[in-house]
């Protein structure tokens, strides 16, 4: 017998590398993702804790996205999505002396969603950094 899977809590790993647009750098990221789901449902709500680095600047984020899912089905969606990331960021300038900073960047995704992957498109603007990052993320979600 059918038995339909209404959705659930995930929770993953991911992995992903972006490109700082102003700096011209690389950035560096590595978190624990969890999302809440549900098959065919309009919306669901992304968030974890990661970490990046670039620019010689290390972060620590807590992100929170809304994610409208525009194509959706009882395998997966794609979706888009908007929300902000809780950061702090500890910004070297030399091995005596760090400053720490706190932010609420805004970030954009895009995005295809399975039951155990996830992989997006993001880009992100950090307002009080002034440093903008966009790149690719890959999450296996257990």
């Amino acid at each position: 017998k059918y038995k339909k899977n209404k959705g659930g809590f995930n929770v993953g790993i991911s992995f992903g590398v972006g490109y700082e647009i102003l700096e011209s750098a690389v950035e560096l990221n590595a978190g624990i993702l969890w999302r809440l789901w549900r098959h065919n449902s309009i919306f669901n709500v992304t968030t974890g804790a990661s970490y990046m680095r670039t620019v010689g600047t290390n972060f620590v984020n807590i992100p929170f996205v809304i994610n409208w899912n525009m194509v959706r089905s009882n395998s997966g969606s794609m979706y888009m999505g908007l929300g902000t990331e809780f950061s702090i960021s500890f910004a070297e300038y030399n091995s005596y002396s760090r400053s720490l900073y706190f932010d609420f960047p805004i970030v954009y995704q895009w995005g295809l969603g399975w039951r155990h992957s996830d992989f997006s498109f993001y880009l992100k603007y950090y307002v009080g950094y002034e440093l903008c990052t966009m790149g690719l993320r890959y999450a296996y979600l257990f």
